[in-house]
């Protein structure tokens, strides 16, 4: 005869399930630029000002305000906020033609005043015009400054006075070097003579 059929128990719904083997990749959100606060503005200006170098400048920021490396700005993001500072705030406009305009139009030509600042350079053009270098390696920049009053304190016996050089820089900035040339007579007193500022610092062996 027959078997009736017996209740299993189970019900009929709705829910499926899928399983599937193998590696998954899902897209990611895109990690959020880090953001610059007030404070940190600040701190890079204040740097500027000392003319820190913005690579300096950015790994400084980490430390003053404890960040992971993946928390600081860019260097193109502290970058343009040194140069902006510089150029809107500290004057730091200047382009090579107008600095070359302006040693040119000082040099030293026999018609100035006593007290006339002028320039010179260690090479001239066949017009007699001062070469400015752009401050690489290969062209340095370096440039007197004295007057016809100054460097009239060397005019006496070479054998009576002592040659005085002496440089003033900070070691944590990048500003051109200013040397500071004079003599020391036998009283121990200082005659300026002429400034120089140049870019490059050589010493020889």
């Amino acid at each position: 005869m027959p078997l009736a059929p017996k209740d299993s128990g189970l019900s009929e719904t709705s829910d499926v399930d899928m399983h599937e083997q193998g590696d998954h990749q899902s897209r990611a959100r895109m990690p959020s630029k880090p953001l610059i606060t007030p404070q940190q503005r600040g701190f890079i200006q204040e740097l500027a000002r000392e003319n820190w170098m913005p690579m300096r400048n950015r790994h400084a920021l980490g430390r003053k305000f404890e960040l992971r490396p993946a928390a600081l700005p860019s260097l193109r993001v502290v970058q343009n906020i040194v140069h902006h500072y510089r150029r809107t705030r500290l004057g730091g406009n200047d382009k090579r033609k107008a600095i070359v305009e302006a040693v040119r139009r000082a040099a030293f030509n026999g018609r100035e005043d006593d007290h006339d600042a002028l320039t010179f350079t260690s090479d001239y053009e066949e017009s007699g015009m001062p070469v400015v270098g752009n401050g690489s390696d290969a062209r340095p920049f370096l440039v007197g400054m004295p007057t016809k009053a100054l460097l009239r304190n060397a005019v006496r016996d070479p054998g009576i006075f002592v040659l005085h050089l002496d440089a003033t820089f900070k070691l944590n900035s990048v500003g051109y070097t200013v040397l500071v040339c004079g003599i020391n007579d036998a009283s121990r007193s200082f005659h300026l003579l002429a400034l120089f500022i140049t870019s490059q610092l050589q010493e020889g062996h």
